[in-house]
Protein backbone atom coordinates (compact mmCIF):
# COMPACT_ATOMS: atom_id res chain seq x y z
CA UNK A 1 0.00 0.00 0.00
CA UNK A 2 2.78 2.22 0.55
CA UNK A 3 4.10 2.47 -3.15
CA UNK A 4 0.67 3.33 -4.38
CA UNK A 5 1.58 7.10 -3.45
CA UNK A 6 5.17 7.26 -4.93
CA UNK A 7 3.69 5.52 -7.89
CA UNK A 8 1.02 7.82 -8.56
CA UNK A 9 3.54 10.66 -7.73
CA UNK A 10 6.28 9.18 -10.52
CA UNK A 11 3.29 9.06 -13.01
CA UNK A 12 2.11 12.45 -13.09
CA UNK A 13 5.39 13.21 -12.55
CA UNK A 14 5.96 12.18 -16.18
CA UNK A 15 2.36 13.63 -17.46
CA UNK A 16 4.08 16.51 -16.42
CA UNK A 17 7.10 16.22 -18.18
CA UNK A 18 5.50 14.54 -21.71
CA UNK A 19 3.17 17.77 -21.51
CA UNK A 20 6.30 20.27 -21.15
CA UNK A 21 7.86 18.76 -23.77
CA UNK A 22 4.58 18.79 -26.07
CA UNK A 23 3.98 22.46 -25.03
CA UNK A 24 7.69 23.37 -25.86
CA UNK A 25 7.76 21.42 -28.87
CA UNK A 26 4.75 22.92 -30.68
CA UNK A 27 5.76 26.27 -29.30
CA UNK A 28 8.83 25.64 -31.15
CA UNK A 29 7.66 24.74 -34.39
CA UNK A 30 5.14 27.50 -34.21
CA UNK A 31 7.94 29.97 -33.79
CA UNK A 32 9.66 28.10 -36.42
CA UNK A 33 7.14 28.31 -39.07
CA UNK A 34 6.49 31.81 -38.25
CA UNK A 35 10.30 32.76 -39.06
CA UNK A 36 10.15 30.84 -42.13
CA UNK A 37 7.12 32.44 -43.50
CA UNK A 38 8.53 36.03 -42.47
CA UNK A 39 11.94 35.68 -44.41
CA UNK A 40 10.33 34.40 -47.72
CA UNK A 41 7.93 37.18 -47.42
CA UNK A 42 10.61 39.70 -47.25
CA UNK A 43 12.80 38.27 -49.75
CA UNK A 44 10.06 38.06 -52.12
CA UNK A 45 9.39 41.88 -51.34
CA UNK A 46 13.26 42.62 -51.66
CA UNK A 47 12.83 40.45 -55.22
CA UNK A 48 9.89 42.93 -55.68
CA UNK A 49 11.71 46.04 -55.08
CA UNK A 50 14.82 44.85 -57.45
CA UNK A 51 12.31 44.29 -60.50
CA UNK A 52 10.81 48.28 -59.40
CA UNK A 53 14.70 49.33 -59.22
CA UNK A 54 15.58 47.92 -62.84
CA UNK A 55 12.59 49.14 -64.38
CA UNK A 56 13.05 52.46 -63.19
CA UNK A 57 17.00 52.49 -64.36
CA UNK A 58 15.40 51.56 -67.95
CA UNK A 59 13.13 53.93 -67.66
CA UNK A 60 15.74 56.87 -66.94
CA UNK A 61 18.30 55.14 -69.16
CA UNK A 62 18.10 56.01 -73.22
CA UNK A 63 19.06 52.39 -74.05
CA UNK A 64 19.91 49.26 -73.00
CA UNK A 65 23.36 50.18 -74.10
CA UNK A 66 23.98 52.49 -71.08
CA UNK A 67 22.57 50.04 -68.36
CA UNK A 68 25.79 48.14 -70.31
CA UNK A 69 28.05 50.23 -70.44
CA UNK A 70 27.48 51.15 -66.10
CA UNK A 71 26.83 47.71 -64.41
CA UNK A 72 28.48 49.41 -61.41
CA UNK A 73 24.41 50.70 -61.39
CA UNK A 74 22.75 47.11 -60.89
CA UNK A 75 25.81 45.03 -59.84
CA UNK A 76 25.43 47.25 -56.37
CA UNK A 77 22.19 46.07 -55.59
CA UNK A 78 22.93 42.57 -55.46
CA UNK A 79 26.05 42.09 -53.68
CA UNK A 80 26.28 38.42 -52.87
CA UNK A 81 26.32 35.25 -54.87
CA UNK A 82 23.08 34.18 -53.93
CA UNK A 83 21.01 37.35 -56.35
CA UNK A 84 20.39 36.64 -59.75
CA UNK A 85 19.61 39.77 -62.34
CA UNK A 86 18.82 38.89 -66.43
CA UNK A 87 16.93 41.18 -68.58
CA UNK A 88 16.37 38.96 -71.46
CA UNK A 89 15.05 40.48 -75.00
CA UNK A 90 11.79 39.10 -77.22
CA UNK A 91 14.36 36.83 -78.76
CA UNK A 92 15.56 35.53 -75.43
CA UNK A 93 18.94 37.14 -75.53
CA UNK A 94 20.30 37.94 -72.24
CA UNK A 95 20.89 41.51 -72.68
CA UNK A 96 21.99 41.87 -68.77
CA UNK A 97 22.97 39.45 -66.84
CA UNK A 98 24.11 39.27 -63.26
CA UNK A 99 24.66 35.56 -62.26
CA UNK A 100 27.99 34.31 -60.86
CA UNK A 101 27.10 30.96 -60.36
CA UNK A 102 26.18 30.69 -64.18
CA UNK A 103 22.92 28.80 -63.37
CA UNK A 104 21.00 28.44 -66.60
CA UNK A 105 18.36 31.25 -67.23
CA UNK A 106 15.00 29.79 -66.17
CA UNK A 107 11.82 29.46 -68.48
CA UNK A 108 8.86 31.79 -67.57
CA UNK A 109 5.65 32.30 -68.35
CA UNK A 110 4.77 35.90 -70.06
CA UNK A 111 3.77 38.26 -67.29
CA UNK A 112 2.23 41.71 -67.70
CA UNK A 113 2.24 42.56 -63.74
CA UNK A 114 5.30 41.29 -61.63
CA UNK A 115 4.82 37.71 -60.50
CA UNK A 116 7.03 35.81 -57.98
CA UNK A 117 8.04 31.45 -57.73
CA UNK A 118 10.34 29.09 -57.02
CA UNK A 119 12.40 28.38 -60.79
CA UNK A 120 10.49 25.67 -62.52
CA UNK A 121 13.59 23.87 -62.34
CA UNK A 122 15.49 24.72 -59.61
CA UNK A 123 12.90 24.62 -56.08
CA UNK A 124 15.69 26.54 -54.37
CA UNK A 125 15.54 29.55 -56.21
CA UNK A 126 13.45 32.26 -55.55
CA UNK A 127 12.35 34.50 -58.61
CA UNK A 128 10.08 37.69 -59.54
CA UNK A 129 9.82 38.53 -63.09
CA UNK A 130 8.08 41.12 -65.14
CA UNK A 131 7.62 41.61 -68.94
CA UNK A 132 8.29 45.62 -70.09
CA UNK A 133 6.92 46.89 -73.28
CA UNK A 134 9.66 49.09 -74.84
CA UNK A 135 10.00 50.85 -78.40
CA UNK A 136 11.44 47.90 -80.75
CA UNK A 137 10.18 44.72 -78.57
CA UNK A 138 9.29 44.15 -74.83
CA UNK A 139 12.02 43.02 -72.04
CA UNK A 140 11.85 40.71 -69.52
CA UNK A 141 13.12 41.41 -66.37
CA UNK A 142 14.08 38.86 -63.68
CA UNK A 143 15.47 38.89 -60.04
CA UNK A 144 15.95 35.63 -58.54
CA UNK A 145 17.25 34.75 -55.18
CA UNK A 146 19.08 31.61 -54.03
CA UNK A 147 17.88 29.59 -50.42
CA UNK A 148 20.94 28.74 -49.21
CA UNK A 149 21.88 31.91 -46.74
CA UNK A 150 18.06 31.78 -46.03
CA UNK A 151 18.29 27.61 -45.52
CA UNK A 152 21.23 28.00 -42.98
CA UNK A 153 19.94 30.84 -41.34
CA UNK A 154 16.69 28.13 -40.60
CA UNK A 155 18.98 25.08 -39.69
CA UNK A 156 20.86 26.81 -37.25
CA UNK A 157 17.35 28.20 -35.56
CA UNK A 158 16.21 24.83 -35.73
CA UNK A 159 19.40 23.37 -33.56
CA UNK A 160 18.86 25.83 -31.32
CA UNK A 161 14.64 25.08 -31.03
CA UNK A 162 15.93 21.60 -30.46
CA UNK A 163 18.36 22.26 -27.72
CA UNK A 164 16.16 24.38 -25.79
CA UNK A 165 13.52 21.29 -26.40
CA UNK A 166 15.95 19.01 -25.14
CA UNK A 167 17.28 21.57 -21.66
CA UNK A 168 13.23 22.40 -21.04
Amino acid sequence: MKLWPQTLSLRLALMFALVGVLLLGALGFYLYQSLQREIAWRDDQALLGRLQRMQALLDDADSIEALRRRPQLYENMLGNRDNLLWIVDAQGQRLIEVNPLALPLPGLAAAAEPRLADAPDNPAMRLAWLDVPRAGGSLRLIAGKLASEREQMLAAYRLKIWLALGVG
